[in-house]
């Protein structure tokens, strides 16, 4: 079959386009193994910041599409929405010179889904997050008021405040929702979104096919006999409010304050400099045993990971944070929030500890309850490497995204 993707990343073409680990690193993944089946042509649409022509790397056919203008970027943070002068018209003309067997759309955070409209080529779309469902938790832990005084008036003025990208997040979640409501293929692999789409693509079709994740994850196992001292607590989180810095400084706060525990906490993924970790500090006060590492390759974290006693997803929303997924896959102890699909991915009291999301005091009390029963910590992660080894079998996967490759191409809808 001839297969096009569109994406955010340039998948495999990363290093020949010597762009830097930003995520999507498991789209990587999946591409390799995918065409190393032998089972497909793919070729891969993608964003780019310059404009490149059409070229093959790898057994992969790339088509990079340019990012938004800076004009166009500056009037659609103004408007509150994500402003594009007639990107349909070119994802159009690379489907008309790739002719395509199936559309796949990874993701409906971009406009690529909106294309469904356009084309009579088959369309399968893979839910990562939901951006609808994200909203009513975008501010927890922090006020829309709060942000509004703390950033400076020239983080607004050239639209680089926490509140701007906050509109243009509302206003991709209300296209997400036109994207959705012509979907007639959807991918997902938890509960959550499986009943979310139930409601937001309600003439789709529901697939479940489960994630490759990176490379560097299937190589380690995690394997201690006791606990660093001090203890190293590990989470991977991103610049939005509802990915849970404040968790993370409110439960290293009662850790200290309240039970005099001895431990560092890693966090991965912020840096100080980042507008949304200066906001935090200054109204929560700065964890001096909490250090930010900022971004970090997949090798990088691994070996962090490798390297500490305990992860903790902090996210007050998710659909399957691939962060929690290659913990388990390195077989670690883990504390994740309740939140989104978490619970489809880590089954409670047995392949690590569900909290209740924005609870400091329980997330601090299961963080304990692992220092003090290390055995069964040790046990639980055991169990996560396990079933996360089956969920994440490259070939297993493969197959089943073939398999729904084949049903979506033969499908007849009838509206």
């Amino acid at each position: 079959m001839k297969i096009l993707w569109f994406t955010i990343t340039p998948c495999g073409a990363s290093e020949k386009l010597k762009v830097g680990s930003q995520g999507g690193g498991w789209l990587s993944a999946l591409e390799k193994s995918l065409v190393s089946s032998g089972k497909v042509e793919l070729h891969v649409c993608f964003q780019c910041e310059t404009d490149i022509p059409s070229f093959s790397c790898g057994g992969v056919t790339y088509h990079p599409t340019n990012r938004v203008r800076l004009k166009n970027r500056l009037l659609g943070h103004f408007l509150g929405r994500g402003f594009k002068s007639n990107p349909i018209l070119t994802y159009i003309d690379i489907i008309s010179r790739v002719k395509p067997d199936l559309i796949h759309v990874h993701g409906t955070e971009e406009d690529f889904g909106l294309i469904q409209s356009v084309t009579d080529r088959p369309v399968v779309i893979s839910m990562q997050g939901i951006l609808t469902n994200y909203i009513s938790k975008y501010f927890s832990g922090i006020s829309f008021a709060r942000l509004l005084v703390s950033e400076g008036f020239f983080s607004h003025l050239y639209f680089k405040s926490v509140l701007s990208n906050y509109f243009i997040f509302r206003a991709n979640a209300k296209r997400e929702r036109l994207i959705l409501d012509y979907a007639k293929h959807v991918i997902g692999r938890t509960a959550w979104d499986r009943r979310s789409t139930a409601v937001l693509a309600p003439k789709a079709y529901y697939y479940h096919v489960d994630e490759i994740l990176r490379d560097p994850f299937y190589d380690g196992v995690w394997s201690r006999q006791e606990f660093s001292t001090p203890v190293n607590i590990v989470s991977v989180l991103g610049i939005a409010p509802y990915k849970g810095y404040e968790m993370v400084l409110n439960v290293a706060r009662i850790l200290r304050d309240q039970t005099g525990m001895n431990f560092t906490w890693f966090v991965a993924g912020l840096s100080p400099k980042d507008s949304l970790v200066s906001i935090m500090d200054n109204w929560l006060g700065a964890q001096g045993n909490v250090k930010l590492l900022g971004t970090l390759s997949g090798k990088e974290i691994r070996d962090l990971l490798l390297n500490s006693d305990i992860f903790c997803q902090v996210s007050h929303i998710e659909n399957s944070p691939n962060s929690l997924c290659e913990a388990m896959l390195l077989g670690m102890p883990i504390v994740a929030s309740f939140a989104g699909g978490t619970d489809s991915m880590l089954c409670a009291g047995e392949e690590g500890i569900l909290v209740q999301d924005g609870d400091p005091l329980s997330l601090a009390g299961a963080i304990l309850e692992l220092c003090r029963d290390t055995e069964g910590a040790a046990r639980m992660g055991h169990a996560a490497r396990t079933r996360a080894q089956s969920r994440h079998n490259a070939d297993n996967i493969v197959k089943d995204l073939l398999s729904v490759y084949s049903l979506v191409s033969k499908v007849v809808y009838f509206p």
